[in-house]
């Protein structure tokens, strides 16, 4: 009985839905032409290849500029976060690397029993993952 109520309703969307999609393949896409100057176009350089040092050429300005520059946490902060990345991107592709490992065995028989075994070489251990990120840069 369900199933003759949902029938017609159920065909009726589908015929709706689909009936918004067409497959026209013929399309064209008129081309615009590119102007060859824009108005109002100044001869010469672009600010893009000027350096700032050169565009303010005040002594006490550079400082200042300086000082602000070096005394930025943000841009600390996000200098910290590419060289987190940078060594996060050389471990990953160290991890392709072959590795090369030997174990050594000692066994003393005696008084008293000594056993050794153990790799030679360190292994490094991982770091855990922190819990919440610091914004002080000297924490990260």
């Amino acid at each position: 009985m369900k199933t003759r109520i949902f029938y017609p309703f159920g065909m009726s969307l589908l015929l709706i839905a689909f009936s918004g999609c067409s497959l026209n393949t013929n399309l064209s896409i008129p081309e615009k032409a590119i102007p060859a100057s824009f108005k109002n176009q100044k001869s010469g350089t672009s600010m893009a290849g000027v350096k700032w040092r050169q565009y303010f050429a005040d002594v006490r300005l550079q400082k200042l500029i300086d000082t602000a520059i070096s005394n930025n946490i943000d841009l600390q902060i996000a200098l910290q976060r590419i060289e987190m990345s940078r060594s996060s991107v050389k471990l990953a592709n160290g991890a392709l690397l072959p590795k090369v490992s030997l174990n050594v065995e000692a066994v003393s028989a005696g008084s008293g029993s000594i056993q050794w075994m153990g790799p030679v070489t360190p292994v490094p251990k991982s770091h855990p993952a922190k819990p919440f990120r610091s914004i002080c840069p000297i924490c990260m």
